[in-house]
């Protein structure tokens, strides 16, 4: 799949044709969901001990398991996040398909904040031909049985203007997070908006050296300093400690080592003096990838080797 993936994977993003594995139809399409729900049995009955506040009796090495497994976030930018919105409309079109904003299911099982949905899934309906008895399509329906009901709404993925201005409100004035989560790679179940302490998936990599877990954008944050004037805003607003203020100088440095690639800090900047670049221009540090992108990677070159 993963020439596949890289060959239909091009969208345009900053006005650059980049490759992504979310771009992907195939990280949208029906039988992708079906092998999400064979994942999603396997792991949900164990869930809680992935959300707990330390990984529970299983241990460590079991939460590394499951997300050796297929279960990963990925952090993407504003402007993917928005395009990978758009080709799973585009991609389910005619089928039995919607997108709704639910209540974040981190900040449900660790106490947070649920009053406001948040985070956007896409669901499918089985077809007569399927197996009817997935449990884990069972499990997601009782969500709408037992779930605050009043906290989720469908919304339109394929309108961009609407989902750039709800995505940007999520920025500014909850400094939420974007990221893709698979269940099942490359399935794409939700593109989470979260943030630290919650996020189950930042808390394994940052808590409990899990890198795997909760990967890092393709992007990072630069600051043009004749611009800067030190307001601290930006600051403020990051997850994970990437900016710091000088405030003699009255300006702030990005340190690309702790930078996710998120871009929360430029939505917040009063003198538009912060851009995302790609990450493998300005760094000479490898950027990790999701486990299950790097399977498909190597499976790729063994069989070109073999022809």
């Amino acid at each position: 799949m993963c020439e596949e993936c890289m060959s239909h994977a091009l969208a345009t993003v900053y006005g650059e044709e980049q490759a992504r594995w979310y771009f992907s139809p195939h990280a949208h399409d029906h039988e992708a969901f079906l092998a999400a729900l064979d994942k999603e049995t396997e792991y949900g009955s164990q869930y809680e001990i992935l959300n707990a506040v330390n990984p529970g009796k299983y241990g460590i090495e079991w939460v590394k398991k499951v997300v050796q497994g297929g279960r990963t976030a990925q952090v993407v930018t504003l402007e993917e996040a928005i395009e990978l919105l758009r080709i799973a409309a585009e991609t389910n079109q005619g089928e039995d398909f919607r997108c709704i904003n639910v209540s974040c299911i981190c900040k449900r099982t660790r106490g947070g904040d649920i009053s406001e949905p948040v985070c956007m899934t896409s669901l499918h309906r089985l077809k007569p031909e399927d197996p009817q008895d997935k449990e884990g399509y069972r499990a997601g329906r009782r969500v709408f049985k037992t779930g605050e009901q009043e906290t989720f709404y469908e919304f339109d993925a394929a309108d961009s203007d609407k989902m750039r201005e709800l995505l940007l409100d999520f920025e500014k004035r909850l400094g939420l997070v974007h990221t893709v989560f698979t269940i099942g790679f490359p399935r794409i179940i939700t593109l989470c908006n979260c943030e630290m302490p919650y996020c189950h998936s930042m808390r394994q990599r940052f808590l409990y050296d899990i890198p795997e877990a909760f990967v890092e954008g393709y992007y990072v944050a630069s600051v043009n300093n004749d611009r800067c004037t030190g307001c601290g805003k930006c600051q403020q607003q990051c997850n994970f400690g990437a900016i710091r203020l000088d405030r003699a100088l009255k300006t702030v440095t990005t340190m690309l080592t702790r930078c996710m690639g998120c871009g929360i800090c430029r939505s917040v900047c009063p003198t538009d003096a912060i851009e995302m670049v790609e990450r493998k221009k300005v760094t000479l540090l490898p950027a990790r990838e999701p486990v299950g992108l790097q399977k498909l990677r190597k499976e790729s070159v063994e069989k070109g080797a073999k022809k």
